[in-house]
């Protein structure tokens, strides 16, 4: 029986990030974790055009396929995959970098945990409106 409050307790931390201090602990979810990242991510200009509600805006902007982020913790540090879609145009490498930087200093500034790493999948290029629908959309 021990070993399976072992496992589960195992489970829970990688699900979670814990810091302890001199007043006790401070339990960071992963939802939580997760949130951030994809807040920092909404920010970076020359994602693919978001409309609608918020839920169908993070689907969009995460290669409308509702995969988003994957959040690994382990060992103090957090590791995310990202799957986007970018606006045809947009130097892909750079905008990814961008990114990058961006969840990663979001993340630590928030949380205190070191980002090990950001991948990023480009999964959907959104083609340029027609003009009259740019306008539009003003």
């Amino acid at each position: 029986m021990e070993e399976k409050e072992q496992q589960k307790e195992r489970r829970e931390r990688r699900r979670a990030s814990e810091l302890t201090n001199e007043l006790g602990k401070i339990v960071i979810a992963e939802e939580v974790i997760t949130a951030i990242a994809e807040l920092a991510v909404s920010e970076v200009k020359g994602l693919g055009e978001v409309k609608g509600s918020l839920a169908e805006q993070v689907v969009r902007v995460f290669g409308g396929r509702g995969k988003g982020i994957e959040t690994v913790i382990e060992d103090g540090s957090v590791r995310f995959s990202l799957r986007v879609a970018l606006r045809y145009g947009q130097p892909i490498p750079a905008l990814a970098q961008e990114i990058q930087q961006a969840v990663a200093r979001k993340v630590e500034e928030m949380t205190g945990l070191q980002v090990s790493g950001v991948d990023i999948y480009v999964q959907e290029l959104v083609p340029p409106q027609p003009p009259e629908e740019a306008e539009m959309g003003e």
